[in-house]
């Protein structure tokens, strides 16, 4: 029987070229695959017959999504009794596909760790703890960004403070609280972000209560809102896992489990104006519960990001300039940003599509940078943008690296090779000089084409390339230099190939006492034939015996 043929009736009932058995694989396949039909024709010579047609359904890759908890996380002024503490962000992937993180960074006073990885399962989460240590009194803005392969990367978590607290300025009333050991409901606004098992004084506790607690901050006059942070109590034991925020305007958000490490909770909403806000513990674990601090927080007006502060430039040859690189600048705040100036400092240009606009929430505009450096040596520069949000100007740090150039120069020639006919030969080459380096191997000063690299292996060899040289010539725009030539030498396939450990022996004047004694030789076949030995002699006053026989085979000794 002759072999079976395969065709696919994609389009039609087409031969599939090379597939001739009894089974088929198809290359990588696309969604324009899905619906292809696959049928096989098998054939003998005595007749014909066709397989039924099974029909392939391509579904397309799964694409990850990135959700995250809150875009935006503000920090309160430190009281002089605490330290600023960190905020948590839950990553969500909600996608279908796997979410690769290529890398997650902070700017500016802020620092980051998470338990995220390098990849993100569909409908999996990891959390990014976010960290202010603040230099000054003054506003200082700064960034996560989450660079991965889900659309909107990278994704950018905006960082603001020290902002003012408003929660201090409200009355606080409270389900229950435990005067006996001073855990009042005032606590918890008092600006001091601990607690049990350390100083329980500056924590509100209930008296004994878990689901049904509850807090109330009221303003004497209604406020704009648009975050509050909640500070679960440090008490290992005791821990908040759900509860909901209400507001005087009726509207509600629902709250989940808070880190009783020391960490913030942070609930963003649309700005709301209000009179009172309302949290309710629905769902806890322990004793008693209670907060560390509640911490309410305004719009934060106008706020940019910047997917890099710092941009590093390769080296560059003076006067010449480089490819751009480009910084994406995000409204992240609850106002549009008004750009009024864009300025560069040092051997730095650029290009934006931002100065003079008005950026709306949740737009991006682009600036691109490029060096022409004027000197050798580090070149630093900077630029800065002027607008209306906090922590104006903001300001990307620029370095790079002026060098002049070299004409290349050979730092390793080209080694002789040897080689059996029917193998290949490789040769190497090591130069310096600035880039980029331009190589040309030649043979026999002939110019090889396509060998255009530091390493050159050659087709299988003939006895008819032995002795030819080959050199290779490198270039830049400095210069050119020619390496010296190495020769290729190339024995017969399936020859012998003689090899003896020495072919000097050398005896002493012998003792009275002893003879002189025999040294032994080896003979190694190193070739691929096998070696016919036709005598083995020896001259002079000396003698010979050998193991050797009438022949040794290839690689025996």
């Amino acid at each position: 029987m002759s072999e079976p043929s395969l065709k696919a009736n994609a389009c039609g009932t087409a031969n599939i070229a090379g597939a001739n058995s009894a089974t088929y694989t198809t290359p990588a396949t696309t969604t324009g695959d899905s619906g292809s039909t696959f049928q096989v024709v098998v054939t003998n010579t005595a007749g014909t017959v066709t397989s039924n047609p099974a029909t392939l359904m391509v579904t397309p890759a799964g694409s990850p999504i990135v959700s995250l908890s809150t875009n935006t996380l503000t920090y309160a002024t430190p009281n002089s009794l605490s330290t600023v503490k960190a905020q948590l962000v839950t990553l969500t992937n909600t996608g279908t596909g796997v979410l690769s993180i290529s890398g997650i960074s902070a700017t500016g006073n802020y620092s980051q760790t998470n338990t995220c990885g390098t990849s993100v399962a569909a409908a999996a989460s990891c959390t990014i703890s976010v960290a202010f240590n603040p230099s000054g009194t003054g506003i200082q803005t700064g960034a996560v960004a989450i660079t991965d392969n889900a659309a909107g990367s990278p994704h950018v978590i905006n960082l603001a403070g020290p902002v003012s607290n408003l929660a201090p300025n409200a009355a606080v009333t409270v389900s229950s609280q435990n005067t006996g050991t001073g855990q009042l409901g005032s606590k918890a606004v008092d600006g001091v972000i601990t607690g049990y098992p350390g100083t329980y004084t500056y924590e509100w506790a209930t008296n004994g209560q878990l689901a049904g607690a509850w807090i109330q901050l009221t303003w004497s006059s209604p406020v704009q809102l648009s975050q509050v942070v909640l500070y679960d109590r440090p008490n290992l034991s005791d821990n908040i896992q759900a509860g909901t925020l209400q507001f005087s305007d009726g509207s509600s958000i629902s709250v989940g489990t808070l880190p009783n490490n020391g960490q913030g909770y942070p609930v963003t909403f649309a700005t709301k104006t209000v009179a009172w806000v309302k949290f309710t513990v629905t769902q806890a674990v322990g004793n008693n519960i209670g907060l560390a601090e509640f911490q309410a927080f305004g719009p934060l007006g106008p706020v940019v990001s910047l997917s890099s502060t710092t941009l590093n430039f390769q080296s560059q040859l003076l006067a010449t300039t480089s490819p751009a690189q480009s910084v994406t600048v995000t409204s992240n705040g609850t106002s549009p940003v008004i750009f009024s100036g864009i300025t560069v400092t040092g051997d730095y240009a650029e290009t934006d599509n931002c100065n003079g606009s008005t950026l709306p929430v949740g737009s991006t505009c682009t600036i691109n940078v490029t060096f022409t450096p004027t000197a050798t040596g580090t070149r630093t520069g900077t630029i800065s943008l002027a607008d209306n949000a906090m922590g104006s100007p903001q300001t990307i740090n620029l370095t790079g690296t002026g060098a002049v150039l070299t004409s290349p120069s050979i730092t390793t020639q080209p080694a002789n090779q040897t080689a059996i006919a029917g193998q290949t030969a490789t040769f190497s080459v090591a130069a310096s000089g600035s880039g980029p380096l331009g190589y040309q191997w030649q043979k026999n000063t002939a110019n090889i084409a396509g060998a255009n690299s530091a390493t050159y292996t050659t087709p299988a060899t003939t006895t008819g390339d032995s002795g030819s040289t080959f050199q290779v010539v490198v270039t830049n725009t400095a210069g050119t230099v020619t390496s010296n030539p190495a020769t290729l030498m190339v024995t017969p396939a399936g020859s012998p190939i003689l090899s003896l450990s020495t072919n000097t022996l050398t005896y002493a004047t012998p003792n009275s006492l002893s003879t002189v004694k025999a040294q032994l030789v080896t003979l190694t076949n190193t070739g691929t034939g096998v070696l016919s030995i036709s005598g083995i002699s020896a001259t002079g006053n000396y003698s010979q015996t050998n193991t050797c026989g009438t022949s040794v085979a290839a690689a025996a000794s």
